[in-house]
């Protein structure tokens, strides 16, 4: 490998896997058939220098990879066909977790600062919504959920985010948009405590502290 790998992304559609670079701003881009990279995708505006799971997805096509950037606040849009950044979704404030839902019809951003997720629309790569995740603190505590980490179920239909400041996990529905589930996880002592990385599979939800 020509760099020290943080992550890495599976495309069964294509036979490749993306390697993220840790501390940089390049994805290399491995052929599964002949186990050698093909080629390397720059992202201008840098990567998260500990990018987890949940800040980097891929549509159900396998056309599209959609990857937080870290030196500025948006969501780098790539291309899986010509292996570039195509688009650059801007934010106003810090964005951390991306997933694709709606059975591909979506893509929801996290933006723990503003407590909120931003719903996408890939064909035209805007905000079309934003969901005020406000009702997740812990009782008696005044804070904002900040919900870091996105992940979708395997259905397509499900947002799974992960808050590790209020200890909890939240379901939404991507067809209503609506908040239809939070459970309370292990009782993380230190506030400043999070999840880094977040997975959905069948019908369980793993997470990397």
């Amino acid at each position: 490998m020509p760099f020290t790998v943080s992550a890495m992304l599976a495309n069964p559609a294509h036979a490749r896997i993306y390697l993220f670079e840790s501390f940089g701003t390049r994805i290399a881009v491995v052929s599964t058939r002949i186990l050698q990279v093909v080629v390397t995708i720059t992202v201008p505006q840098g990567l998260h220098t500990d990018i987890g799971i949940g800040w980097f997805s891929i549509s159900p096509s396998g056309n599209r990879i959609y990857v937080t950037d870290a030196n500025a606040d948006g969501v780098s849009v790539i291309s899986t066909s010509s292996n570039s950044v195509v688009a650059f979704v801007p934010f106003p404030l810090y964005v951390v977790g991306v997933t694709v839902a709606d059975f591909g019809q979506r893509v929801y951003v996290s933006s723990p600062n503003a407590n909120t997720i931003s719903v996408v629309d890939p064909t035209s790569d805007q905000v079309v919504r934003t969901l005020s995740m406000g009702l997740c603190p812990k009782p008696g505590v005044n804070e904002k959920c900040e919900i870091t980490d996105l992940t979708t179920s395997p259905d397509g239909r499900y947002v799974i985010g992960a808050s590790g400041r209020t200890d909890s996990i939240v379901a939404i529905d991507s067809v209503t948009n609506k908040k239809i589930d939070q459970t309370r996880l292990f009782g993380l002592k230190c506030p400043s405590d999070g999840f880094n990385g977040i997975n959905a599979a069948a019908s369980q939800v793993s997470l990397f502290i």
